[in-house]
């Protein structure tokens, strides 16, 4: 080692600067195409940000940590089918997520078999003996009979468990929002915003896929954090689910980057632990407890 050989080293790699170029153009695109959404009490951890961004693939270099990260990232491309939204509506229900104090939710048409399967896969999960007949029909969603090998609970009912599947009044579905975090509803809240300002600055066609993206996207992170909660609520009359591996009660808060370009829309979601120094049902309870609404 010498004085020219250390000189060698410190001089930039062949092509790097034309990288630059191509990277810092790159990067003021998507700055003006993408949108970063989540809740603005949980800052995002740095693998989630890193799975949410996708580079090209002549910009890769092959060195991103994410590859053995275990973030959980899922990417979407296509909206709800058209027909089974209905805007005005559906902002209309929407909105009492941004009351003061929300506390039932009455669920859009879009969101509603979305919940409905989230809270039947539950009943079916539970171990013999959980539910007693009543909140078994409940769950499943008003069928006339339990399934032939259900066993039923050994105890009366529970005013609890049963307000905690999507309640069912003529077509209309309505959801006690106990068991959903707060921090969910306020990413839904935000999401609607982000339509409602579509439906204002967009083309008619660009307003169909990127609206109906949005509510796929309200509708995943909505049905998520529904699943999340209702094992959460229910961990506490069936503590097998804590020796559950896949289904282990845990919270989590969503983040999303947004992408609209070329009158084409995507979305990628990741999603943040919320309960990392308490167990699910504390950080549940205390979160709902003292929350005044979404925008506390």
């Amino acid at each position: 080692m010498n004085e020219v050989a250390a000189a060698r080293l410190n001089q930039p790699p062949t092509g790097a600067a034309e990288y630059i170029t191509r990277y810092l153009a790159w990067v003021k695109e998507e700055r003006r195409i993408c949108r970063l959404i989540g809740p603005a009490n949980v800052p995002p951890e740095f693998e989630t940000l890193e799975a949410l961004v996708r580079m090209p693939v002549a910009l890769d270099l092959g060195t991103r940590s994410i590859r053995n990260s275990g973030a959980h990232v899922r990417g979407y491309f296509r909206g709800v089918p058209a027909d089974r939204t209905h805007p005005a509506e559906d902002a209309i229900r929407l909105d009492g997520l941004n009351s003061d104090c929300p506390q039932i939710l009455h669920l859009p048409s879009f969101m509603a078999p979305s919940i409905h399967a989230v809270a039947k896969n539950l009943a079916w999960k539970l171990p013999a003996g959980s539910l007693t007949v009543r909140e078994q029909l409940l769950f499943l969603g008003g069928v006339s009979d339990p399934p032939s090998e259900f066993v039923a609970a050994a105890r009366s009912c529970s005013g609890m468990i049963q307000c905690l599947p999507p309640m069912i009044s003529g077509e209309q579905r309505y959801l006690n929002l106990a068991t959903v975090h707060p921090v969910i509803s306020d990413v839904v809240v935000q999401l609607d915003a982000l339509t409602e300002a579509a439906r204002l600055e967009l083309r008619p066609e660009d307003l169909v896929c990127q609206g109906t993206l949005l509510r796929k996207v309200q509708r995943e992170v909505f049905s998520r954090g529904y699943a999340e909660g209702l094992r959460t609520v229910m961990s506490r009359y069936v503590p097998e689910l804590y020796f559950s591996r896949r289904d282990q009660p845990h919270l989590t808060a969503p983040w999303i980057l947004l992408r609209a370009a070329d009158g084409s829309s995507s979305a990628r979601l990741g999603y943040v632990r919320l309960d990392k120094n308490d167990g699910a049902a504390d950080t549940l309870t205390s979160a709902i407890s003292h929350s005044s609404g979404p925008h506390r």
